[in-house]
């Protein structure tokens, strides 16, 4: 059963999300993908489509508008790119603002596992991405602060122990990912559809057939902390991911993938 946000527990930075009606509901632009430096994951496991909002707020904790972000599907991953710039815009330009996303489906407030929706300091969107997700059980809004550039990209080769598969990080040429891929050998989805190489470029999951989920190549490679190591053979047609066991860290686990298109 979905729970009804009771007014007291609003946190005084986001008393105003209560006043739907007197604020204008335009949506935020997306943005194409190659000026993209920011964007919002938003999945949905829930029974009906909830729709997503946004409200700013100046460093006084008033109110400056409320903004539509749009509607996620049952058993969907939606992914909205943005320039960043167009949420500097809607705050104003105040470099002190906040923003805090809401959610509501059946005209009902949806929350979090903590019961309060976190603000998230305008200054912490750029090159980074806001994931939003609801499901029976876990309900939960994080944002994520990426390593910087000089971090994720490769200065020098750094093979594997068998030294036919080569590292790539974030920020590496990879269009060379653009196409379909297949699962041959580990554990994972097992066909991994990349629109594009770039770090916003989204990556459809499918296992036998059926859609699983959505995410962008920057939430791929930075998952588990940066504590996966992605490599590919010289054709670029073989990737290898080796990541730690969550429950050992010190056993790893070894897929491959293979491009078929």
């Amino acid at each position: 059963m979905m729970k009804k946000i009771i007014p007291i527990l609003f946190s005084f930075l986001c008393f105003g999300c209560l006043s739907v009606k007197s604020i204008k509901n335009n949506s935020i632009p997306t943005a194409e993908l190659g000026n993209t430096d920011y964007a919002i994951i938003a999945s949905n496991y829930l029974e009906s489509p909830y729709t997503l909002y946004v409200s700013f707020y100046d460093d006084q904790n008033n109110l400056i508008q409320r903004r539509t972000i749009g509607t996620v599907n049952p058993n969907k991953t939606e992914i909205f790119r943005y320039k960043e710039a167009v949420f500097f815009e809607a705050a104003k330009f105040n470099i002190n603002a906040y923003i805090c996303y809401e959610a509501y489906l059946n005209n009902n407030t949806l929350i979090t596992d903590t019961n309060i929706a976190p603000p998230i300091s305008i200054n912490d969107l750029l090159f980074n991405y806001t994931r939003v997700h609801f499901s029976e059980n876990s309900n939960y809004i994080t944002n994520y602060n990426l390593r910087g550039f000089g971090e994720q990209k490769s200065i020098y080769s750094v093979y594997d122990e068998s030294y036919e598969y080569t590292e790539f990080k974030l920020y590496d040429d990879l269009s060379w990912l653009k196409g379909t891929w297949r699962l041959t050998e580990g554990y994972g989805n097992d066909t991994l559809r990349f629109e594009d190489g770039s770090p916003y470029g989204i990556i459809d999951e499918y296992n036998d057939g059926d859609y699983k989920s959505s995410e962008t190549v920057m939430v791929w490679i930075s998952l588990n902390d940066f504590s996966d190591t992605f490599y590919v053979n010289s054709s670029k047609n073989k990737i290898k991911i080796v990541h730690p066991y969550a429950l050992d860290p010190d056993v790893l686990i070894i897929s491959y993938y293979e491009k078929v298109e």
